[in-house]
């Protein structure tokens, strides 16, 4: 799968995914010229997906006790049967088909910000070398969650309390704050992890090698294009 392919070269698409982790100045290099991202897609749908089955464990034990808390304030599910929680606990591995939805979503969006910001600082990238950038990106996310999904085993479902408690398993600046419960200020610390700053660095590098554009709108476009999904999810924790 590739997109506004040049005629002058063309680029191994899983060479450049490679690229993109471990000399991601040439992949960006290289998706200036070859934009692709069809190997970009697949990576970045099966390790979330792979390792989203690895934690389905946790959170439905995570879930129950979301339950458990719910039913204290809410009188619909205070009158489940401890089997009917088990029975929509059991619906987890059905969600699935949530996370391609996520992805594609949050790699447009993160796409429309690097176009707005390569106009901004005058590029000369358009939005389908942007969109295979940020595709290519996403893998890291991927590796996230493998990283998150072996942190969940080895601590066991058990540890957990709440469904969104699994995600919050990724090392993070959460772990300076342990007496800190406000799901919102837990969201955001959360947020600050290894993954997301070695994203945000190389959507500055894209910005900077495929784009084309001066430093501060690199830096803009990276901030950006995650500190918008990380308030969206600041806003909505529970």
């Amino acid at each position: 799968m590739a997109v506004e392919s040049s005629e002058v070269t063309k680029v191994n698409g899983l060479n450049t995914l490679v690229d993109t982790i471990v000399s991601p100045k040439e992949a960006f290099e290289a998706l200036a010229l070859s934009p692709t991202w069809g190997w970009a897609l697949i990576v970045s749908l099966l390790l979330p997906i792979v390792a989203y089955f690895v934690m389905v464990p946790a959170i439905q034990h995570g879930m129950l006790g979301d339950l458990a808390r719910q039913a204290t304030t809410n009188p619909q599910i205070a009158q489940m049967t401890p089997e009917q929680r088990a029975k929509f606990a059991a619906m987890v591995p059905f969600f699935v088909v949530i996370t391609p939805i996520a992805i594609f979503f949050f790699v447009f969006l993160q796409t429309v910000v690097m176009t707005i910001f390569n106009a901004v600082g005058k590029g000369q990238a358009g939005f389908g070398k942007l969109w295979a950038a940020s595709m290519n990106i996403c893998v890291v996310y991927g590796i996230g969650q493998i990283i998150t999904a072996v942190v969940v085993m080895l601590r066991g479902a058990d540890s957990f309390d709440s469904a969104a408690s699994v995600q919050r398993a990724l090392p993070s600046v959460a772990r300076l704050a342990p007496g800190v419960s406000d799901p919102h200020l837990l969201t955001f610390l959360a947020s600050i992890n290894p993954i997301v700053i070695w994203s945000v660095v190389l959507v500055s590098m894209a910005m900077r090698y495929t784009a084309k554009v001066p430093a501060g709108a690199a830096w803009g476009a990276a901030i950006c294009s995650y500190l918008i999904p990380m308030l969206v999810g600041v806003a909505f924790a529970r």
